[in-house]
């Protein structure tokens, strides 16, 4: 089955009820608050429609593989057979994906891409299929081969009246055909 997790941040506006235990993260300041409630969620995905079977609170940062592990546990409680594994940027980090890779997942993430990595990948106007190692930023684990997916679609103004190419771009790690359509 697919299923997609999800990260999350709710802006959050009032005061902790518990000091000693606040129920808020602190984060980058946006709509006019910098605390905001930070959480997973796992749900399955069929054809236009989604169930939330699984949600975890982050109580600080860096608790990602954490929090994944427990709503795939979840999940798989509930009778869940995880297939594909759709995740969202946030989680596009060596610690996540190779902890994954041991799983036998086959995971499908968008990466996470400043100014000139994105030059790298923005090229051509057919989409293409390529290969990258993600290097522990740590230094302690062994690069990680990922199979890149650049797809491109051309915008005719339809959108915010933009034209031109759209670059997604997502890394791939298991076992998807190069055909695969879904």
């Amino acid at each position: 089955m697919d299923v997609a997790v999800d990260f999350h941040e709710t802006p959050y506006y009032g005061t902790a009820i518990d000091r000693a235990h606040p129920q808020y993260v602190k984060t980058k300041e946006e709509r006019g608050t910098h605390r905001a409630y930070r959480y997973v969620t796992l749900d399955i995905v069929t054809h236009g429609f989604r169930l939330t079977v699984a949600l975890r609170y982050l109580d600080h940062r860096g608790r990602l593989r954490a929090a994944l592990r427990d709503v795939l546990e979840d999940a798989r409680k509930a009778g869940v057979r995880i297939g594909r594994l759709y995740l969202d940027r946030e989680f596009y980090t060596y610690e996540v994906l190779n902890w994954l890779r041991h799983e036998g997942l086959t995971v499908i993430v968008p990466l996470r891409l400043g100014s000139s990595q994105r030059k790298r990948w923005e090229h051509g106007q057919k989409s293409y299929v390529s290969e990258h190692l993600l290097k522990d930023s740590k230094g302690r684990g062994a690069p990680l081969p990922l199979r890149i997916h650049v797809v491109v679609r051309y915008q005719m103004g339809e959108r915010f009246g933009k034209h031109g190419c759209q670059y997604l771009i997502y890394a791939v790690l298991g076992g998807l055909s190069l055909d695969a359509r879904h």
